[in-house]
């Protein structure tokens, strides 16, 4: 894989996990104003998530159960990307926009591309 898909890559897979991990357990903690510590918890969360992909995109020969990793990694990033940041520049005045890609395409995108990579790899291997 060359490098320039591997930086827009691995930088969606940092942007979609950073947001996930930040708004997820950062609502549902009682954290009682003190979002910082979300922040940092989201921050390494999203950098081990990258780095993970930055590495495993080197070479992407690993067998079935590797691409259906990465192609979830990937699919779900673009979906999570896509439906969260979607709503807010389409329909700013919609309060629960950024919602669909939390809880729709963010983890139909992570379904589908486990089973088209895994297929991919399924097919590669033959």
């Amino acid at each position: 894989m060359n490098n320039l898909a591997r930086v827009i890559l691995t930088g969606a897979t940092f942007v979609a996990t950073y947001f996930f991990t930040f708004w997820v357990p950062g609502s549902l903690l009682p954290l009682g104003g003190q979002f910082w510590i979300a922040m940092i918890l989201a921050v390494v969360v999203a950098y081990y998530a990258a780095r993970f992909v930055w590495r495993r995109t080197e070479s992407l020969d690993g067998g079935p159960f590797v691409t259906a990793g990465i192609g979830a990694a990937i699919v779900g990033a673009i979906g999570f990307i896509g439906g969260f940041f979607g709503p807010i520049i389409f329909t700013p005045d919609a309060n629960q926009g950024p919602l669909l890609g939390l809880f729709i395409t963010g983890p139909i995108g992570v379904v589908v591309g486990a089973i088209g990579g895994y297929f991919y790899g399924f097919s590669r291997e033959q």
